[in-house]
């Protein structure tokens, strides 16, 4: 069994509600970049040693003027200082569909395999399953 190194539950506007010892999350409000709404979650140093971690990343429902709308959530540019994440909501106008970014709370959770990887009894215990 693996353990997370890291966790956090974030609310819309990228406040910190609560999360693993040194996590500091930012809006990332660019509009250069497309969507230019999203979240830059940070890490505290030696946290990972580089980009290959896994995240999990949740989004509860978006709620706007007493309507829900179905969210999705994604994260890019995963490096060894954190990952940016970018959720968005589905709108229902006028015969169209149309997808945007939103703010919404989410959840992330970090894992770092490697880390167990390398003691002796996880590879023990991977090989026998193996066989």
């Amino acid at each position: 069994m693996y353990f997370p190194i890291a966790m956090g539950y974030i609310d819309p506007d990228g406040n910190i509600l609560e999360s693993s010892p040194g996590i500091v999350v930012n809006m990332d409000l660019d509009p250069g970049i497309s969507p230019s709404l999203g979240y830059r979650v940070k890490f505290p140093d030696g946290l990972v040693k580089d980009k290959n971690y896994i995240v999990v990343v949740t989004a509860e429902t978006h709620e706007e003027e007493g309507d829900f709308m179905p969210t999705t959530i994604g994260i890019r540019h995963q490096s060894s200082s954190g990952f940016e994440v970018n959720i968005w909501a589905g709108f229902r106008e006028s015969r169209t569909d149309r997808i945007d970014a939103a703010k919404s709370h989410w959840h992330f959770v970090v894992y770092d395999v490697r880390k167990y990887w390398k003691k002796k009894y996880w590879r023990k215990k991977f090989w026998k399953k193996l066989k």
